[in-house]
């Protein structure tokens, strides 16, 4: 479904290329993978299995590694998929597995406890099928996982000052709560157990000059207290929120 892409994958594997670094993911940087929201919704199991959509470059399954002990799985198409075995070689992650593929021609016998997608669907003009393609994936009972930035009201005139070009590669329309959630339960048989916001504001972009590096010093220091605070859950709303966060379970 090339014609439902806003952005193809050429733009991801030159987008991996420029800022990929291998990260060791520890207790004290966890915290921006929305670490305190999964806390609160998803259960610690060595028996779950954990399958991510478009999961280079693997931060969040180390994540669900090891903060949930969760058997990790990832399909992506893009052909920077190296870079995420680099970073579980960093994390000493063995176990795991990874598919170089497109999630809609994807066949796997395979069903997940837990389905996840984090940064992806607001890239395509229709997420419906993928959303769908990936609720067949789940067990009965499991858990699916959609998240995608928060670019709407204060985040959308930050981004318009800062970075008009980046608005374009996405598609605003889901990133509203009702929105995404009335999508989801209009295709599928779901329950949802945490539909909403995280997150209290966007880090200031970086820039040299003054005001811009005083001002990403700030911002950055304030999400840095709030997320090790677990504030990002508590003050979420839909006017300065930078992500947007469906979990459901399937019935």
């Amino acid at each position: 479904m090339a014609h439902n892409e806003i952005i193809n994958k050429k733009y991801w594997d030159n987008h991996w290329e420029n800022v990929f670094k291998p990260t060791l993911i520890t207790k004290n940087n966890y915290y921006s993978l929305f670490t305190s929201l999964f806390k609160k919704y998803l259960p610690y199991s060595k028996n779950f299995t954990c399958l991510e959509v478009g999961c280079v470059p693997g931060g969040f399954l180390i994540n669900f590694k090891k903060i949930f002990g969760y058997k990790i799985y990832g399909i992506d198409y893009s052909d920077k998929i190296d870079f995420l075995r680099k970073n579980m070689s960093e994390n000493k992650i063995k176990d795991y597995t990874v598919w170089h593929a497109d999630l809609l021609k994807f066949k796997a016998k395979l069903r997940f406890d837990v389905v996840s997608s984090f940064g992806m669907l607001e890239h395509f003009i229709d997420p419906t099928p993928y959303i769908i393609k990936m609720t067949s994936l789940l067990k009965k009972g499991g858990y699916l996982i959609v998240e995608m930035p928060n670019f709407r009201n204060l985040q959308y005139i930050l981004h318009y000052l800062n970075d008009k070009e980046l608005l374009k590669k996405h598609n605003l329309k889901y990133m509203d709560i009702n929105k995404l959630e009335k999508l989801i339960s209009k295709n599928l048989h779901m329950k949802p157990i945490y539909a909403g916001y995280f997150g209290i504001i966007q880090d200031f972009p970086f820039k040299k000059s003054f005001p811009h590096n005083l001002l990403h010093y700030l911002t950055h220091r304030f999400n840095d207290v709030v997320n090790k605070l677990s504030l990002d859950v508590t003050l979420a709303n839909p006017w300065t929120s930078t992500s947007t966060v469906y979990i459901g379970k399937k019935l």
